[in-house]
């Protein structure tokens, strides 16, 4: 496909990469991350000093990070705006699902420098103690920022910067470096680069002013960025002071440009009248120009009203539209764009000037205190409606029943903003503005206009200029732009040009059709946007459906502010290409319109309907929902981290031994819980997403997250090994502070990896998997988690649940793993997940109904499907059931099936299936008998069930036999039996009798006997019966190695290992799940983890040759090629006669050399016996 370009702009292949210079884009991931770097270092050496320096100097301390932290979150806002607006779209347009998670990053990080100046305001009011502790808590704020800033750039650096250097050529990302420039607000563009410029070479400055300005087509913006990029650009700082919203002592000494000190800053009047004092005279006219702060209040008023309206109506259609969501996400971020600058124009500009001409004014002087206050809470209330925006947008992608609630309160909280900004606004129309009219001239008013206008980005000008100039008359805007004209120098005469010319584009006939939207997104960058479109030199293809997901396969859009770069990029349409367009659609797929977001190669689907309809909960929403107890127990972790240091910080003596032990042990089980999550994600979850075509790329970000937050982990824990090994008290309280710092770090750390699973990972499933295959995905997570790990982890997670929450991830658990007994393993050690009996209320009939289900499963176990291959050849098995029963009743001596009452009611239904057709087909059976047997066979259930509701028989019991010494080897006087090395006996449940083990019960008895209703033992040391447990109660002997509290199985053979399946619901040889071993919810049978990706799921659950039930069968077996299961002696034997599977008829073996021995016989007739020469076949 060939390239295309805009006229007047040069082809981009005349600068490619095989040029000797610097990549450009180094300019933005090497010198700007390690310029923050290096202010992060800074700013960490004077918090350092705050929290030991004496009251009198902790406030000009105060003071110094207050600035230099208002400065680092304006140069946060730019690296973002840039990332968000420009880079991402241009990256996703080559490389796929690459950049979702760094936008919540951004956004997460914009949240805590909210706080961090939040508690700074605070501090400096405070005084005393009150100071101290909010210093503490400072100190951790700065710790979660540093932390999460440093593992955010580091990230950028590992996964987008070499697919920067891959896939764009120099000329490509000399587009993206102007683009850069043009998201920096004007006022500050030449102190930011004077910031930077001592820490980029010379040389590197050159060539990448001359690769900048080769890609740029328009002439005006040339010009102004050629002004930008020119060594002499920093003298303009020096002649006139630091601009608004940018002031010198916001940067650090550190990185300060050497230049001589900035002359000391007159009063904002003085400021005001000088630039006046250049401006050409001016004929009289009606309108003040700071009337132009009206056109602006009014254009966000009216699309505030708009965006209220469009939000009510989501609800009011019972159904999320993708699209309308999407749109209102666009529109939230331009307006908190918006807000953001005009906010700090007036915090800068107005506000000042006005307190000034107010001096003697308390009522004037408590008004401004007044907007101050509201400026704060509107900037809070806009951040709140982009999280809302992205909850909801998260939970329609995944058909959550929460979108519902969601969608109340965004329509609630945009309801809110509105009123609270249009108040304010008012406020200031009436006690602001016209203040500043009396006392300001008409020159001196639009001088403060220019300069509010500077305090934008250029790409937010082109975007603000034609939404505000469109709803004004022609007489307005003539003179609106007359004023900008008087106002601004000659120098800016470029820039003027590009504000009129934009202006004007908001009375096109286009622009027209907009104006009753209220909608600012409409007007898209033309100008600043990208001369050459990434997805005009990487066409991709859109991807194949895949016939087995869901219909809901689709993937919704990461949201970028200027995403109509992506409006070039194939769409799969997600409707039949024979209907009309939808004009929603129409406008996101027009580069011209602005309207478009940045989509992924699928279109979002139709979110869920929510008005009188349920929705229903995936299979993997449990999965997830392990970050709602992980978040509650670091917030947990970090709360008795301060505390531990606030007691040492009031303590003279030493603290309790046993509080750090309890930090201690609530660290390393959420450390280990927290490794289990994160491996089960990086093994299964994340393989299962990067399946999917559409989905490659999706889930690095994350995976480099579990990287950095291991680490963060480990130095946890190093800080409390060496707080458990110091001697000094001085020592202690320092690593206390330490420790809570790093534990504030890594929760922040954490909760903004859950977040971003949560909204982009987490939607993805119920977009592209259908619910057997998320049922599948959760069965393969937990096959892999070990008793232990589950037995104290559902308790821990469910804890944070409500009952509704609590009862659909057990349903959903039961239906992952319904071929397995783990239902039984839930009832025997589970108990208190399940719902306990409670005062009548509107739960009760659920609680009733949890309480029947579990009945039911408790007297009929659930089917088992066919056991997994626990060996993967003949030589030995790497599985058996240390503990499981043999079903040698299914086999006489002469071969003839004949089962017994016991095993006949142990059955499960395959096994009565094959017991019943194995009886049909017995000759030797009478007819009379035959039909008995199999009336009580399919009756079996019911007779079972009958007996267990009725109780124990009263029938008397046999007396148990005397107890006497086995051995398991007599020669080393080792206890046990020929099964087992072990020193204590079973009473059997069934007889009251005493074995060893249940196999010796099962070879001198007529009966079979149940290992799990097992309930006493006796000692062989001493001879005392009693409960069974691991360890003798009357001489406190240790009776083996491995003893298991459900199977009641002892085993004291030494070098053996020993798990317990909570699925197969026995003990298994094995180090355990997870780590060897892995359970597979099909087979319901353990395999070695080499073999879980290499085997082929069988339903058949008996030996085809000796018919033994497989699942409990403590003999070794082996897989054959096509999938079905023998035993190691029973293949042995029936190779000898036969190389078929009796099964499907394939071969048992790689038959090549024995077929090439037939076909070598054949093909020599002469040497065959001659009554067979001249035969064929």
């Amino acid at each position: 496909m060939a390239k295309v370009c805009l006229p007047g702009a040069p082809d981009v292949r005349s600068l490619g990469p095989a040029t000797q210079s610097p990549p450009p884009i180094n300019f933005f991931y090497e010198h700007f991350h390690n310029s923050i770097r290096t202010e992060l270092d800074s700013l960490s050496r004077t918090v350092a000093k705050l929290t030991s320096a004496p009251e009198a100097v902790a406030a000009d301390l105060l003071h110094v990070l207050q600035n230099r932290y208002r400065f680092l979150e304006q140069v946060h806002t730019y690296h973002t705006s840039v990332e968000d607006e420009v880079v991402y779209p241009a990256l996703e347009c080559k490389v796929r699902n690459v950049t979702s998670a760094y936008t919540v990053e951004h956004e997460h990080e914009g949240g805590l420098f909210e706080q961090l100046t939040q508690l700074l305001a605070l501090a400096l009011e405070q005084k005393g103690k009150q100071r101290a502790a909010t210093i503490r808590q400072l100190d951790c704020k700065v710790e979660e920022i540093h932390t999460t800033l440093r593992k955010h750039l580091a990230k950028e650096e590992g996964q987008l910067l070499p697919l920067l250097l891959e896939h764009f050529t120099h000329a490509e990302q000399a587009e993206l470096v102007a683009q850069f420039l043009c998201c920096i607000p004007l006022a500050a563009v030449d102190a930011f680069l004077s910031w930077l410029r001592p820490i980029v070479p010379d040389q590197e400055q050159e060539q990448l002013r001359t690769q900048v300005c080769s890609v740029i087509p328009d002439k005006l913006l040339l010009q102004l960025i050629k002004t930008w990029l020119s060594p002499s650009a920093g003298s303009v700082i020096e002649a006139g002071g630091w601009p608004c919203n940018w002031r010198s002592s916001h940067v650090s000494k550190d990185l300060r440009p050497r230049m001589e000190a900035p002359p000391r800053q007159p009063t904002l009047s003085q400021m005001l009248t000088q630039q006046c004092s250049q401006q050409p005279p001016q004929q009289a006219q009606q309108r003040p120009p700071l009337q132009g702060i009206r056109y602006l209040h009014e254009a966000i008023r009216s699309a505030l009203a708009s965006f209220v309206k469009e939000a009510k109506a989501l609800r009011a259609n019972g159904s999320i539209d993708p699209l309308a969501l999407n749109a209102l996400v666009e529109r939230q971020r331009l307006l908190r764009s918006v807000c953001h600058f005009h906010i700090a124009s007036e915090e800068d500009l107005l506000l000042p000037a006005a307190r000034e001409f107010s001096s003697g004014d308390e009522h004037g002087q408590q008004c401004y205190r007044h907007c101050h206050n509201e400026h704060n809470n509107e900037t809070a209330l806009l951040e709140n409606l982009g999280r809302l925006l992205n909850d909801v947008k998260a939970c329609s992608r995944r058909g959550a029943r929460e979108a519902a609630e969601l969608v109340g309160e965004l329509v609630d909280s945009a309801t809110a903003a509105h009123t609270a900004i249009s108040d304010h606004m008012s406020r200031e129309e009436v006690e602001v503005l016209p203040v500043l009219m009396k006392h300001l001239g008409a020159a001196e008013q639009r001088t403060m206009m220019w300069r509010s206008l500077r305090a934008m980005p250029l790409r937010l000008l082109e975007r603000v200029m034609p939404w505000v100039a469109g709803k004004l008359s022609e007489a307005e805007e003539a003179e609106l732009l007359d004023n900008m004209r008087l106002a601004a120098p000659s120098m800016d005469a470029a820039l003027v040009e590009l504000l009129c010319m934009w202006a004007r584009r908001g009375r096109t006939p286009d622009a027209a059709s907009y104006k009753g939207q209220d909608d600012p997104t409409q007007f898209s960058n033309e100008t600043c946007g990208r001369a050459h479109p990434a997805c005009s030199h990487a066409p991709r293809s859109a991807p194949s459906s895949h016939s087995e997901t869901s219909s809901h396969e689709t993937l919704a859009a990461p949201l970028h502010a200027d995403a109509a770069l992506l409006a070039g990029c194939k769409r799969r349409p997600s409707r039949d290409p024979s209907e009309s367009p939808d004009p929603k659609q129409a406008r996101l797929a027009d580069p011209g319109t602005g309207q478009s977001l940045g989509q992924d190669p699928l279109s979002p689907s139709p979110g869920p309907r929510f008005l009188g309809q349920p929705v229903q909960v995936n299979p993997i929403d449990h999965i997830f929902q392990f970050h709602k107890a992980l978040r509650r127990d670091l917030r947990v972790l970090e709360k008795e981290a301060g505390s531990y240091g606030a007691l040492l910080a009031d303590s003279k003596s030493w603290p309790a031994p046993d509080l750090l032990k309890q930090l201690e042990g609530r660290f390393h089980f959420l450390w280990g819980i927290y490794r289990a999550h994160s491996e089960a994600e990086d093994a299964i979850v994340f393989p299962a997403l990067e399946s999917k075509e559409a989905l490659h790329n999706v889930s690095h970000a994350y995976t480099l997250d579990h990287l950095q937050e291991e680490q963060l982990f480990r130095d946890v824990h190093k800080v409390l090994a060496r707080m458990r090994s110091t001697r000094s008290l001085a020592e202690l309280r320092d690593f206390a502070g330490q420790l809570q710092r790093m534990c504030a770090a890594m929760r922040a750390a954490l909760e903004v990896h859950v977040r971003a699973e949560e909204q982009e990972l987490w939607p993805l499933f119920a977009e592209h998997f259908t619910k057997q295959e998320q049922e599948d995905l959760v069965g393969v997570i937990i096959g892999r988690t070990g008793a232990e790990a589950l037995q104290s982890m559902l308790p821990w997670v469910t804890g944070s649940f409500t009952m509704d929450e609590r009862m659909a991830m057990i349903d959903s658990l039961r239906s992952a793993t319904k071929n397995t007994s783990f239902e039984r393993w839930l009832e025997t050690t589970m108990q208190p997940l399940h719902p306990a009996p409670t005062p009548p209320s509107p739960s009760q009939g659920k609680e009733e109904i949890e309480a029947a289900v579990n009945s039911v499963a408790a007297a009929d176990p659930p089917e088992s499907s066919a056991a997994a291959p626990l060996e993967s050849s003949a030589a030995a098995p790497l599985e058996s059931s240390a503990a499981a029963p043999s079903a040698s009743a299914l086999n006489d001596v002469d071969g003839v099936f004949r089962p017994g009452w016991e095993d006949i009611f142990r059955m499960n239904q395959k096994q009565l299936e094959v017991a019943a057709r194995r009886m049909w087909a017995d000759d030797s059976l009478e007819p009379e008998r035959k039909a008995y047997l199999l009336h009580g066979l399919m009756a079996s259930s019911y007779i079972v069930a009958q007996q267990r509701v009725q109780g124990p028989s009263t029938t008397p019991l046999p007396q148990p036999c005397p107890v006497g010494l086995t051995y398991h080897d007599a020669a080393r006087g080792i206890l046990g039996c020929t099964h087992y090395a072990r020193r204590a006996k079973l009473v059997a449940p069934c007889c009251k009798r005493i074995y060893t083990c249940r196999h010796c019960h099962d070879e001198a008895e007529d009966h079979r006997m149940e290992q799990l209703d097992v309930e006493e033992m006796v000692c062989m040391d001493c001879g005392t019966q009693q409960a069974c447990a691991a360890d003798c109660q009357h001489c406190q002997r240790r009776l083996a190695r491995y003893y298991c509290h459900i199977c009641h199985l002892h085993d004291d053979e030494e070098g053996r290992s020993i798990y317990h399946c909570p699925f197969c619901n026995l003990c298994r040889l094995g180090r355990g799940l997870g780590i060897d071993m892995c359970h597979c919810m099909h087979c319901n049978a353990c395999m070695h983890l080499s073999e879980f990706g290499k085997h082929k799921c069988r339903d058949l659950s008996a030996c085809p040759v000796c018919t033994e039930y497989l699942f409990d069968s403590n003999l070794p077996f082996r897989e054959l090629p096509c999938g079905h299961f023998m035993h190691s002696h029973c293949f042995a034997q029936y190779s000898h006669y036969n190389y078929t599977c009796p099964i499907c008829v394939k071969s048992i073996g790689d038959m090549t050399a024995y077929f090439s021995m037939i076909e070598s016989l054949v093909s020599r007739p002469n040497d065959l016996p001659p009554e067979y020469a001249k035969r064929t076949q």
